[in-house]
C-alpha cells in the first residue's frame, strides 16, 4: 500500500519536475538592436544612439547623446529649441554626470515626434570640449547626418485622404442695433478718458525714487536670502543682471541688453570706470558665461566672493555723477 502511494505522487509531480527544468524562452530573446554611432576626437569619445531606425507619425524617437571625457574636461552639447532637423521637440532631458573608470560620462535625451509619413533628417551636431585648466582650444566632434523613415499607416494601394475645399465666409446681415452699440462704445470711451484725466489731475506727488545703488543692495539681499541660491547658474545669471541694471541706471550704459563681449567692447573706450574698475567687470562676466554656458559649477566660497564683488564695486561706484535722466531705474532691477 505505501508503494502504490509513492508511485501515485511521483506521477503527479512529473509533470512539475519536467516544466521546471525547460529553459525560459522568453528571457532568452534578443533585444531588437537601436541605431548606435561612435566618433572619437583626441581623448573625447562620443556616441549617439537612436530608439529605432524606423517608425510611425504616432510614435516618438530618443536620440541619446552621450561623451566620455577626462575630469579635466567640460562638455557642452548642442541647443534646440523647438525642433531638431524635420523632428518636433517635445523633451530635453539633462543625464547626471557619471564617473567611470575612463573618464567622466555626460548625457543628454531628446524625445522627438514627427507629423506626417516621409523621411526625416538629423543635421550633424556638434559637442564642443573645453579643458577647465591649461590649453583652452576647444575639441569639437561632429556627429552624422542620420534620416529616419516615418512610414505611413494607409495601406500600399490606399490614397491619401483629400482635403474638402475652404467653405467662403457668410455675409452678415446689417443691424440698427451695430450703430447703437458703436455709440454706446464711443461714449463709454469718452467717459473713461475723461475720468482719467481727472484722476491725474488729483494724484498726489510721488516720493523720489530711490538711488540705484541702494535698490542694487536691496535686490542683492533678496537675492541672498530667496530659494534661487541653490540654483547656482540661475544664482549667478541673477547676481549679473543685478550689476548690468545698475551700471545702465547710475551711468546710462546700455549694459542690460548687451552681451557680454558688446558690453566689454564699449567698457574699453568708455572713461567712467577706472583701469581697475574695468578689469573687475570682465573677470565678472567671463565667470559668469562659464557658469551659464560651460556649466562650470563654482564652490560655495567663489559664489559669496563674487557677491562681495559686486558690492564693493557697487560701494565704489555709487558716487559717480550720473545723467539726471539715468539716474532711476525705475523699478527695473
Amino acid at each position: 500500500m505505501t508503494l502504490h502511494r509513492t508511485l501515485l505522487l511521483l506521477f503527479l509531480l512529473l509533470p512539475t519536475l519536467t516544466g521546471c527544468s525547460q529553459p525560459d524562452k522568453q528571457a532568452n530573446e534578443a533585444v531588437p538592436a537601436i541605431s548606435r554611432h561612435e566618433i572619437s576626437n583626441g581623448p573625447i569619445r562620443v556616441t549617439l544612439e537612436l530608439s529605432a531606425e524606423k517608425i510611425t507619425p504616432a510614435d516618438t524617437l530618443q536620440l541619446h547623446l552621450t561623451a566620455l571625457a577626462p575630469e579635466e574636461f567640460d562638455i557642452i552639447f548642442p541647443e534646440f529649441s523647438a525642433s531638431l532637423g524635420d523632428f518636433t521637440l517635445q523633451e530635453t532631458h539633462s543625464l547626471t554626470k557619471e564617473l567611470t573608470a575612463s573618464g567622466v560620462r555626460h548625457g543628454r535625451i531628446w524625445t522627438l515626434s514627427p507629423f506626417l509619413a516621409g523621411e526625416y533628417a538629423i543635421p550633424a551636431m556638434e559637442i564642443i570640449a573645453l579643458k577647465n585648466t591649461g590649453d583652452k582650444s576647444p575639441i569639437v566632434i561632429s556627429t552624422p547626418d542620420l534620416t529616419i523613415k516615418v512610414s505611413s499607416f494607409l495601406q500600399p494601394n490606399e490614397k491619401e485622404p483629400e482635403l474638402s475645399d475652404i467653405v467662403p465666409p457668410l455675409e452678415v446681415p446689417f443691424s440698427p442695433l451695430y450703430l447703437v452699440f458703436a455709440a454706446g462704445t464711443v461714449l463709454l470711451g469718452i467717459g473713461l478718458l475723461l475720468y482719467l484725466v481727472k484722476r491725474r489731475s488729483c494724484r498726489k506727488t510721488l516720493p523720489p525714487a530711490l538711488a540705484a545703488h541702494i535698490i542694487a543692495f536691496e535686490q542683492i539681499d533678496k537675492l541672498l536670502a530667496g530659494s534661487e541660491k541653490t540654483d547656482i547658474p540661475h544664482f549667478f545669471n541673477r547676481l549679473s543682471l543685478i550689476l548690468r541694471y545698475y551700471i545702465e541706471a547710475q551711468f546710462g550704459m546700455n549694459a542690460a541688453e548687451q552681451t557680454s563681449e558688446e558690453f566689454l567692447a564699449s567698457l574699453h573706450h568708455s572713461s567712467v570706470f577706472s583701469s581697475e574698475q574695468k578689469k573687475v567687470l570682465e573677470n565678472f562676466l567671463l565667470q559668469s558665461d562659464l557658469i551659464k554656458f560651460a556649466k562650470r559649477m563654482p564652490t560655495d566660497r567663489e559664489a559669496m566672493q563674487s557677491v562681495e564683488l559686486c558690492r564693493n564695486f557697487i560701494a565704489a561706484t555709487a558716487e559717480n555723477a550720473a545723467p539726471e535722466e539715468d539716474a532711476r531705474t525705475g523699478g527695473k532691477l
